[in-house]
């Protein structure tokens, strides 16, 4: 039970890093076959083929990727960012800036009906502090550690 603390203490902080550095990416269309695929220790641990491994299997052109990679984003990837928007929108709802609020609130909207990953969204650099102020959430921290945990269970 010890390890298994310790071993869920670095596995948030590995998700915390990833995750910020995922987020810190700009995406270009070429790239995005690969958006927000993370490999974490608790992958590696359970012996999950590795990026270069499973990139022989992605094409870029017509962004088809292998089983895998379309499980982990169907199942980890996509939810985080769900939750991760929805925090936010929260933040926004907050914000004294009314007319700033409003118009990242209308961005994020548009751009859900043009794209569900909000890649562009993820990938603007002007957008780095409200994702960096939804990740302070500690809520939301525990929810996207146990939608990846549960994932990856649901993976393999």
């Amino acid at each position: 039970p010890l390890a298994n603390k310790e071993y869920t203490e670095e596995q948030k902080q590995t998700l915390e890093q990833e995750q910020k550095e995922f987020l810190s990416q700009t995406t270009t269309p070429a790239l995005e076959a690969d958006d927000g695929f993370i490999v974490t220790s608790a992958s590696s641990a359970q012996s999950t083929p590795s990026m270069s491994a499973l990139s022989g299997n992605i094409s870029p052109d017509s962004q088809t990727s292998d089983p895998i990679t379309k499980a982990v984003r169907e199942t980890i990837i996509q939810p985080q960012k769900d939750n991760l928007i929805e925090q936010i929108l929260k933040d926004l709802a907050a914000l004294t800036d009314r007319d700033l609020a409003e118009q990242k609130r209308k961005e994020i909207e548009e751009e859900k009906e043009k794209d569900k990953t909000l890649s562009t969204f993820f990938g603007n650099p002007a957008n780095r502090e409200f994702i960096d102020k939804a990740l302070e959430n500690p809520e939301l921290k525990k929810k996207l550690e146990s939608i990846e945990i549960a994932g990856y269970k649901n993976v393999h």
